[in-house]
């Protein structure tokens, strides 16, 4: 079995030149520089609103349909559908849950005036806002 070569390894991600050891979870992993460069232009080249009929726009919109098909083949996923791209998994997964506790009935908890109700990302309690 050939061995891995962890000096090109390293080599790939920009921040492990510094010297340092990071220790650190998902949230603040190391990035390729290859992937940093793509992110890199799509920032400077077409970070537009998407969706929309303007050339800028739609070549936007083409990269993520890309990025999203792409993630669906790593993944084995069924439908490129069934992925979801945002900007943190730790969001991500707060929205989800929030989906899901909405989606059931409200429970009381020990107090007796107070109900379970679905909080937005931003954090407020979308059930009491005014019209």
């Amino acid at each position: 079995m050939p061995s891995l070569d962890l000096a090109r390894i390293r080599s790939e991600f920009p921040a492990l030149a510094g010297g340092s050891v990071f220790l650190d979870n998902a949230g603040g992993s190391q990035v390729l520089r290859r992937v940093a460069d793509r992110v890199h232009e799509y920032l400077l080249s077409s970070s537009v609103q998407l969706g929309a009929s303007y050339a800028v726009s739609e070549l936007a919109s083409q990269r993520v349909l890309e990025a999203r098909r792409a993630v669906a083949l790593l993944i084995n996923a069924a439908h490129d559908e069934e992925v979801v791209i945002g900007a943190a998994t730790t969001a991500l997964m707060f929205l989800i849950t929030q989906a899901l506790a909405a989606s059931a009935p409200a429970t009381r908890s020990s107090s007796p005036t107070a109900t379970t109700r679905p909080i937005s990302a931003a954090g407020c309690d979308c059930s009491s806002r005014a019209p």
